[in-house]
């Protein structure tokens, strides 16, 4: 990581930190933008739901002394639990495909499990898992909780800390007690 001086001697501070058009200036200023403006395409999504930032963070010097410099040019900011706020302890620089991974269910979902389809001709579920861009087959099988289960262990191997289970949304509970997952 480079050290950026940012102290009132050396003239480049607050606004003249050399980052305003690289890749983490645009990440910071788009946390804030998503958070802040309710003109902003994802501002219902963030703001208009209470997610927030750091306070700290309004400052990109702090941002920038807690994230550091992004691993490359992929990477973008992620929050760790989609429903916190962005702050040092719940973020993270991860791909895209890597932040697809850290998603819950589809409220349109069909099956209250993430990664399980139903193949009615068959009478069976099958699980499956994206790996760049393609479509993995996990198995099938007569119960959708089996097929969930296939689908979280592959979800270990093949995204690691990036994936989120079944488990880890709750769905093994609320489909034991009936409820429809959110």
């Amino acid at each position: 990581m480079t050290e950026l001086d940012f102290s009132p001697e050396s003239n480049k501070y607050p606004y003249r930190h050399g980052k305003v058009k690289t890749r983490i200036y645009y990440c910071w200023h788009n946390m804030k933008t998503r958070c802040d403006n309710s003109k902003c395409d994802s501002y219902p999504t963030h703001g208009a739901k209470g997610i927030s930032y750091d306070p700290r963070w309004s400052d990109f010097a702090e941002f920038y002394k807690d994230m550091g410099m992004p691993p490359s040019d992929t990477h973008t900011l992620d929050r760790i639990d989609g429903s916190g706020n962005y702050e040092k302890d719940n973020c993270r620089w991860a791909t895209s495909s890597q932040q697809a991974m850290n998603r819950g269910l589809n409220r349109n979902a069909k099956i209250p499990f993430k990664g399980v389809t139903y193949e009615p001709k068959k009478s069976l579920y099958r699980a499956r898992i994206t790996v760049n861009g393609k479509t993995k087959s996990l198995g099938r099988s007569k119960d959708a909780v089996e097929a969930a289960k296939l689908y979280d262990q592959a979800v270990k191997i093949y995204h690691g800390e990036h994936g989120v289970t079944n488990k880890d949304l709750g769905l093994f509970q609320a489909s034991a007690t009936g409820d429809k997952a959110k």
